[in-house]
């Protein structure tokens, strides 16, 4: 279901001149790699992977 709705998306941002959603999550992460030490950008993505992935929030000892 998810990839028939990005799909959706990014036709009419193509139709519209927008970039596409991969040339803007490589730019968001260009500049983060810019403003982020690597432990900070590490445990940025781990986030995302587990958001992307629909695991619970891991809990902190």
């Amino acid at each position: 279901m998810k990839d028939k709705i990005l799909e959706e998306i990014e036709a009419i941002a193509k139709a519209e001149g927008i970039c596409p959603i991969e040339d803007v999550m490589r730019r968001g992460m260009d500049a983060l790699e810019k403003e982020l030490n690597p432990i900070e950008l590490s445990r940025f993505i781990v986030e995302l992977r587990r958001m992307k992935s629909g695991m619970p929030e891991t809990q902190e000892k």
